[in-house]
């Protein structure tokens, strides 16, 4: 499995509004990018820096993480281009899972 991250920006609740915008129909703490009807390609949830995996922010910094299904390993494109209209809506920063900075 891999990760992305989207860290940092201040309201959970504008992320899950914007998470809820994104993934039309669906609510609640887990949302499916699926590749096509039955075949979920990543999992966006919200999460805290609580165990400081992004130094550079605070314990109580938000994070969107975004899990990708190991048979779309290589479609990262796709997963930070989601998380880059996130970003836009939010604000915040995208990492890839070795903490590299995308965006």
């Amino acid at each position: 499995m891999k990760s992305f991250f989207l860290v940092g920006f201040e309201s959970p609740e504008h992320a899950k509004a914007a998470l809820s915008d994104a993934f039309a129909g669906q609510v609640g703490e887990t949302w499916v990018l699926f590749a096509n009807a039955d075949d979920p390609m990543a999992y966006f949830y919200l999460a805290t820096n609580e165990y400081g995996e992004f130094e550079e922010f605070a314990k109580d910094a938000n994070i969107i993480q975004v899990d990708i299904s190991g048979r779309h390993f290589n479609e990262d494109d796709k997963i930070i281009a989601g998380l880059a209209g996130l970003q836009s809506q939010i604000g915040g920063h995208i990492f890839n899972d070795d903490g590299t900075q995308l965006r």
